[in-house]
C-alpha cells in the first residue's frame, strides 16, 4: 500500500510542476515588461508550490549588489532590506558560484542572514530554503529562491523542487535576455 501512496504522491508532484510550468511559460512568453512578468512568475510559484516566501533577486549593474526585484510574502520595507554583496549569505553565494543551494531548515543555517527579517517565528525557522542561480550568457545575473515547509519532512520532494526551480530560472534568464534585446532594438530605432 505504501508504494501506491508513493506513486500517487509522485504523480501529484509531477502534475503540480507541469501545471505551474505551463502557467509560468505563458507569462514569460508574452512578457514585454520584466517587472510585471516576474511578479506573475512568483505568484504562480506561490500558488502551485505552496511557498511561504519567494524572491527573484537581480544583480544591480551599477552597484554590483544583489537586490530583490520581486517578492512574495515579504513587505516592501523587508524587500528594501534584502540587499547582498556577491558571495554574501546563501543568495550571494548562489549568484557568486552559479550553483543551487538547498537549506533543510533556515533556523539551523549560519549562512542564512535573514536580512528581510521575515523568518523570525519558529514555524518559518523550520522552513526549507531553496535558491537557484539565474544564468544568462554563462553569467549569473541573479537568483530565484523560495521558502517552504515540507509536510513529510525534508527529502526527495525538495530535490525535485530544486530541479524544477532550476528549469524556471533558465526560462527567466531567456526572458530577461529577450526583453533586453527588444529594449535595445527599440532604443536604436529611436536614435
Amino acid at each position: 500500500m505504501k508504494a501506491t501512496g508513493s506513486i500517487d504522491q509522485q504523480q501529484d508532484i509531477e502534475f503540480r510542476n507541469l501545471s505551474c510550468l505551463y502557467e509560468i511559460t505563458r507569462h514569460l512568453a508574452s512578457a514585454s515588461n520584466l517587472q510585471d512578468c516576474l511578479e506573475k512568475v512568483v505568484s504562480s510559484l506561490a500558488e502551485w508550490m505552496g511557498m511561504d516566501n519567494g524572491t527573484i533577486t537581480i544583480v544591480n549593474p551599477t552597484t554590483g549588489e544583489l537586490e530583490i526585484e520581486v517578492a512574495h510574502g515579504i513587505s516592501a520595507e523587508a524587500k528594501r532590506r534584502g540587499r547582498y554583496k556577491l558571495g554574501e549569505g546563501i543568495t550571494g553565494k548562489v549568484v557568486a558560484t552559479g550553483e543551487p543551494i538547498l537549506v533543510p531548515q533556515i533556523g539551523d543555517e549560519p549562512l542564512f542572514l535573514n536580512r528581510t527579517r521575515t523568518r523570525g517565528d519558529e514555524r518559518k525557522k523550520k522552513s526549507s530554503f531553496l535558491c537557484v542561480p539565474i544564468i544568462a550568457d554563462q553569467h549569473s545575473i541573479g537568483a530565484l529562491s523560495i521558502d517552504r515547509v515540507y509536510a513529510g519532512g525534508f527529502g526527495s520532494e525538495s530535490e525535485q523542487d530544486l530541479r524544477f526551480l532550476t528549469v524556471v530560472s533558465r526560462l527567466i534568464a531567456e526572458t530577461v535576455q529577450r526583453i533586453q534585446r527588444v529594449n535595445e532594438e527599440q532604443e536604436a530605432l529611436h536614435q
